[in-house]
């Protein structure tokens, strides 16, 4: 039986760097890309991409939901000084709307994993190894409930309506954390961005022991090499 399979591409995350102690303000300007989506069989998945706002709260998965979208909010990019955390959640939920129709689909149980790929540009150009400093910029990983391998992200339950609150992963992460040393006059001018890909497999049939570091038919990696 082959397995059923989606996989969910979504860049987001353009900040707005203002280093405040230099007295200079860095506009980010780089335009939101649309989410693309490529599906296939009846695994269907939704990239949450959030932020709290003013009398929000992301104390459970509902709220997480509900929260309001990240890029809804910072369309021309979000301002943060250095030394300060910037409210960026990331989480996925089963179920979602067709990528073509934007009919509401319902979903296979399945298995997700998330990758992280973060960019600095001076204008076009990418100044990511000449810049970034280890430390420089860091997200608060949800480590009790998502597993690193291989540069992803792999949740360690099946997203299933079956229990309450079991249809939505908890946050991979609540916030970026724009406190490293590094970060100085270099960085004025640049624009920083953090692309999110998310994956998912069926579980059906395909649970193997040791968890989901074992599970088969995972996409490929679209950020991988072209050959």
């Amino acid at each position: 039986m082959s397995l059923r399979k989606k996989i969910v591409i979504a860049a987001a995350a353009v900040l707005v760097l203002t280093l405040g102690a230099y007295s200079t303000l860095a506009y980010l300007t780089a335009d939101v890309t649309a989410h693309n989506v490529i599906t296939s069989g009846n695994v269907t998945i939704e990239l949450l991409d959030k932020t709290i706002q003013p009398g929000q709260s992301a104390d459970s998965k509902d709220q997480v939901y509900q929260l309001t979208n990240f890029t809804l909010a910072y369309q021309g990019g979000m301002p943060v000084m250095p030394g300060t955390k910037a409210s960026k959640i990331v989480a996925v939920s089963k179920d979602g709307p067709d990528p073509e129709t934007g009919v509401w689909r319902t979903s296979a149980d399945c298995w997700v994993r998330v990758k992280l790929v973060q960019t600095l540009k001076d204008g076009d150009v990418d100044v990511w190894d000449a810049i970034y400093k280890e430390g420089d910029i860091s997200f608060n990983i949800n480590e009790d409930d998502w597993v690193y391998q291989d540069g992803w992200y792999y949740y360690k339950n099946i997203l299933t309506d079956e229990g309450a609150g079991n249809d939505q992963t908890t946050p991979l992460f609540t916030e970026v954390n724009f406190s490293g040393p590094g970060i100085g006059n270099e960085y004025v001018g640049l624009t920083y961005a953090v692309d999110v890909y998310a994956q998912a497999v069926q579980s059906a049939n395909n649970n193997p022991a040791g968890g989901v570091l074992n599970v088969n038919g995972w996409p490929a990696d679209p950020t991988a090499p072209q050959a």
